[in-house]
């Protein structure tokens, strides 16, 4: 089974690569609030990621990534338990997405599709919904609780 770890900042140019790979937005390695995990191959090859990005009591889920030949495997639901966890530790409220592809796999998860007024403020600065993200995005929340 893959083990996941915390991103280092060389590991940002190969998740960004499988981003970009899957048609989904580079990610900032300098956002001063964030955290990433990875997931790798017996090759180190970087296959899996998913991060959050702090603001005041929420988290932004950013970019859960999958390398195609490793999907189905349960790669992306260990990434976000994993993510999950963290945002308990990281005593976030909620945690908010936006998806133009992946609504269907977080609705299996338990997140609430929600109209992006019912974002708080702090969050709708975020590049991701102001810049990066489609108006057109299923905008998703998910309530924070200790036994996720």
């Amino acid at each position: 089974m893959n083990k996941i770890e915390y991103a280092i900042k060389s590991d940002f140019r190969k998740i960004n690569n499988l981003l970009l790979e899957n048609q989904l937005p580079a990610i900032d390695e300098n956002y001063p609030h964030a955290l990433y995990l990875k997931t790798t191959s017996l090759d180190d090859q970087i296959i899996g990621a998913i991060g959050i990005e702090r603001y005041e009591r929420y988290g932004l889920l950013r970019s859960l990534v999958v390398d195609q030949k490793y999907r189905n495997q349960s790669i992306a639901s260990r990434l976000l338990d994993q993510l999950l966890e963290k945002a308990v530790d990281l005593k976030l409220e909620s945690l908010y997405l936006l998806t133009t592809t992946a609504d269907h796999y977080f609705d299996k998860k338990k997140f609430l599709r929600i109209d992006r007024s019912e974002v708080p403020e702090a969050v709708k600065q975020s590049s991701e919904f102001k810049d990066v993200c489609p108006l057109s995005s299923v905008v998703m929340m998910k309530k924070i609780e200790k036994s996720q």
